[in-house]
């Protein structure tokens, strides 16, 4: 019984970080696509691996562009999983004219905040489970 409430407890405070990540993460998202608004094509010069074995790793790619005045090399706030980039890659990158740091990578992937509310309504669907589980133990 006590391991099923901590276990409940744990599940939705997870579900609630997740969806606040996800709102968070979104509201950066279409910060972005409002502030970013040049357009220009890019490659990717390096990758960067940060991590401790082969599961937990991140690669951050450094991505270069003409910003119409200069090459620009931006390394990426965002980790991503091994094999996603490579270097040499070409893409297109729009990016904030008066802060050239500011970018984002078009891609046809799911954004992150998709993955992370969908992980935390699945918690709670495993809390709330939990909860019911919790009920009809202590009522029958």
């Amino acid at each position: 019984m006590i391991i099923g409430i901590f276990l409940m407890v744990t599940f939705f405070t997870a579900s609630l970080v997740l969806i606040y990540l996800s709102i968070k993460s979104k509201k950066e998202m279409e910060r972005k696509k409002n502030e970013c608004t040049e357009i220009a094509k890019g490659t990717v010069e390096t990758i960067r691996k940060i991590g401790d074995s082969e599961n937990n790793d991140n690669y951050y790619p450094t991505f270069a562009f003409f910003d119409g005045n200069c090459i620009v090399q931006e390394e990426s706030k965002i980790g991503y999983s091994k094999g996603v980039w490579k270097k040499g890659d070409l893409v297109q990158i729009r990016f904030n004219a008066n802060k050239t740091s500011d970018f984002w990578v078009e891609s046809d992937s799911i954004p992150a905040w998709v993955w992370l509310i969908s992980i935390g309504i699945g918690f709670a669907a495993i809390g709330a489970l939990g909860i019911l589980l919790c009920y009809f133990t202590t009522k029958y």
